[in-house]
């Protein structure tokens, strides 16, 4: 079957960095699986996906500023250790929400010195080359009860 408006997909994935260092896979987070044309993926990808087969593996990359956008620097901050409660437990990669100009921002922890911890509410990919190689897993007719859980 082909990836079409309305087809649950599940694919396994691996994207990389312009060194080809890989930066996350499905081995890590686990096979993605949506419905095609219902926004469960950034638009690139979707687009890219349109039309592919069963079976297909394929690559193809992303640039600097799309989807994930530049990497802002006034988005990275330095927070003193003793706001945290329990600075101990901080890890390096830890995502967590924190405030940014008044609005919550989903950010992560990317280091800790002895008494301060840097925290970048950009996208990990920000900024960055990307290219993600794809195998189509699956592609069948979505239910409509999956349907309306892909829409809440």
């Amino acid at each position: 079957m082909r990836i079409e408006s309305n087809a649950f997909v599940t694919l396994d994935f691996e994207i990389f960095d312009e060194n080809n260092k890989q930066l996350d896979s499905s081995q890590k987070s686990g096979p993605i699986n949506y419905i095609h044309g219902l926004n469960g993926l950034i638009p690139e990808f979707e687009e890219v996906l349109a039309g592919k087969d069963l079976g297909e593996h394929f690559s193809f990359e992303l640039g600097p500023s799309s989807p994930y956008g530049k990497r802002l620097e006034e988005a990275v901050k330095v927070i003193p250790k003793k706001y945290f409660k329990e600075p101990e437990k901080l890890i390096v990669g830890q995502h967590f929400i924190f405030y940014w100009k008044g609005v919550p921002v989903r950010g992560f922890i990317s280091s800790i010195h002895d008494d301060q911890v840097i925290i970048d509410g950009n996208h990990p990919f920000a900024g960055k080359k990307i290219r993600i190689d794809v195998f189509i897993k699956d592609v069948r007719q979505a239910t409509e009860e999956e349907k309306v859980t892909a829409t809440r």
